[in-house]
């Protein structure tokens, strides 16, 4: 429904071209995506980011030139880096209640987690046959 309603409006063909209008390279673009992804992560369960921000990204990714599935790929990644990112990573208060641990003690114990997860979703981003080398497999 909120999808239908933003294509009915026509928000996501204006913040579409407002992008596409900056000029800048595809690889900017999916940079800003994704920050904004990691950002978004550590407030929003993922289910709830994914069905908000992907009407309104896709047609962003799609005019850039990025396949649909390996942009579902970067988004999903993003937002499940962002659940575990510090300082509201909403996963964390499931890892302090589980384990009973306090977050001064949990955060520097995540950090060298979380690089080596944004450093895969960088890989990821800028090589899409990490993404896409099954799909051959699977039709």
């Amino acid at each position: 429904m909120f999808g239908w309603l933003l294509t009915i409006s026509g928000v996501a063909a204006t913040l579409s071209d407002g992008i596409t209008a900056m000029q800048a390279s595809p690889w900017v673009i999916l940079l800003m995506i994704n920050i904004t992804l990691l950002i978004v992560g550590c407030f929003l369960d993922t289910g709830t980011a994914l069905l908000v921000l992907s009407p309104l990204l896709l047609p962003i990714a799609k005019q850039i030139g990025v396949n649909p599935i390996h942009f579902g790929v970067i988004v999903v990644m993003n937002l499940t880096i962002g659940g575990f990112h510090p300082p509201f990573g909403l996963n964390i208060f499931v890892f302090q209640a589980l384990f009973k641990t306090p977050s001064n003690v949990l955060f520097p114990g995540l950090i060298p987690f979380v690089l080596l997860a944004i450093l895969a979703l960088m890989l990821v981003t800028y090589i899409p046959a990490l993404s896409l080398f099954i799909l051959p497999y699977l039709l």
